[in-house]
């Protein structure tokens, strides 16, 4: 039995990039998954690549604004996530500098863990992991979703369902139109829930805004520390 090719890991590269065009090129169905910063480091072991030269990829191409932010999960997950990887390396005093931002920025005082290169804070609602390996910091950072949810639902169905039975049933009554309330609140509701929901999503758009600023000035603290400290910046 023939033995499997080996390629170098420039071969490797190459054939990875030239997939990533012909897949790229093939317009027959449309993917919109996205990969995680493990997934790519696991694909990048398979190769043959050193995954922490492929966190140092990631990090560049932040650098250069072609990924600063990663994107925010939505209803569903029950959670926004948002994730960055920036270069710099954090230390303990870095770390207390991004816990201070966090905090001041979402209100929460939560309770922090720095564990080695690892820092983690978590609070009613949020939770944040920020790791530090060989030149490149990873931020995540995510949040409960189920606060702005009973915020946008509750008062709207409760306020949408009084004011169907009162000024809608009341109405219809009045006109001698009885007949139809069960056929008109039916309606109505539906159309209250359609109106929560995309007030809900709008309010998760907001949110997720706020995330990736807050997001991206930890992430400038961690560069910015690095390079008080004199650590290269990618060029």
């Amino acid at each position: 039995m023939a033995e499997e090719p080996t390629y170098s890991e420039k071969e490797s590269a190459q054939i990875l990039e030239r997939a990533a065009q012909l897949q790229q090129s093939e317009k027959e169905l449309k993917d919109t998954r996205q990969m995680s910063l493990g997934e790519l480091e696991h694909v990048a072991t398979e190769a043959g690549l050193d995954k922490a030269l492929v966190r140092r990829a990631a990090a560049e191409l932040a650098a250069r604004g072609g990924a600063a932010v990663g994107p925010a999960a939505f209803a569903g997950s029950g959670l926004l996530a948002v994730e960055a990887v920036v270069m710099g390396d954090a230390d303990e005093d870095t770390y207390e500098l991004v816990l201070a931002e966090a905090r001041r920025a979402l209100g929460e005082i939560g309770t922090a863990d720095i564990m080695g290169r690892t820092l983690t804070w978590h609070s009613d609602v949020n939770s944040l992991e920020v790791i530090s390996r060989d030149g490149v910091t990873t931020i995540r950072l995510t949040e409960k979703t189920v606060r702005i949810a009973a915020d946008t639902f509750g008062p709207m169905i409760g306020l949408g369902a009084l004011l169907g039975s009162v000024l809608i049933g009341g109405l219809l009554a009045a006109v001698g139109l009885k007949v139809a309330i069960p056929f008109v609140l039916p309606i109505w509701v539906a159309l209250v829930v359609l109106t929560a929901v995309k007030l809900y999503r709008s309010r998760l758009a907001k949110r997720r805004e706020v995330l990736e600023d807050t997001v991206g000035r930890l992430g400038q603290a961690v560069t910015g520390a690095a390079h008080g400290r004199g650590q290269d910046e990618p060029q």
